[in-house]
């Protein structure tokens, strides 16, 4: 084939698909506003009909003691979906899951934390961390939530 073909018939060929592919755009029905929109939109947390999950529970006792800031304001957060708590200590950050029963005010923590240091935070983690893993219940009192151990002790103060 000489050259002047080759040309000839790589051009023919490129303009039909370019035909084609402009054709085939035309035919299409129109997108949405929905799909041309590119603003975010916040993630919809659903919350729980309990008051006890699926909110940020600000520590605010533990065993009686006022719970200090280190590196940050002490939380927990039960996760209703997969059953995850998650939260922190003021130093480090708090893992693990949790098993409730609404109904007996009954739960049950499998707690864990982080490794880092901050001054003076240990004896505040380490007691938090032991009484996540005593608390068998819990008491609603309007936006405070009391968690208790198997004795109706009260080892830990949470508010919404």
């Amino acid at each position: 084939m000489p050259k002047n073909k080759k040309m000839h018939f790589f051009f023919v060929s490129m303009m039909t698909c370019s035909v084609l592919s402009l054709w085939g755009c035309q035919s299409s029905s129109k997108p949405s506003k929905a799909q041309y929109s590119t603003a975010e939109r916040p993630l919809q947390v659903i919350r729980s009909q309990d008051g006890i999950q699926n909110v940020r529970l600000k520590i605010i006792e533990i065993n009686g003691q006022k719970a200090k800031f280190f590196q940050q304001e002490p939380y927990l957060e039960l996760r209703a979906s997969h059953k995850l708590l998650s939260g922190h200590t003021g130093c480090n950050p708090v893992i693990g899951k949790y098993t409730l029963n609404t109904q007996l005010l009954k739960i049950d923590f499998d707690a864990r934390t982080g490794h880092q240091r901050c001054d003076g935070a240990l004896p505040q983690e380490a007691e938090l961390i032991q009484i996540l893993n005593e608390i068998q219940a819990y008491k609603m009192l309007g936006n405070r939530i009391q968690f208790l151990n198997a004795r109706g002790q009260v080892l830990l103060m949470t508010q919404k």
